[in-house]
């Protein structure tokens, strides 16, 4: 009998690494499975509302 539901492997319960992961590994991991999109640029530059 075929399995209907998803797999071990598709719910990340056997498989992957088998090295420990950091933890910003691991949000990292979290935020592309839920389609979270962080902008990286750390020099982000702020608008001035002053200019005319």
């Amino acid at each position: 009998m075929k399995q209907a539901g998803p797999s071990a492997l598709d719910l990340g319960l056997v498989g992957g690494d088998s090295q420990p992961r950091s933890q910003d590994d691991e949000y990292a991991a979290l935020a592309e499975k839920y389609g979270v999109v962080f902008d990286d640029e750390d020099d982000v530059e702020e608008e001035d509302d002053d200019q005319a």
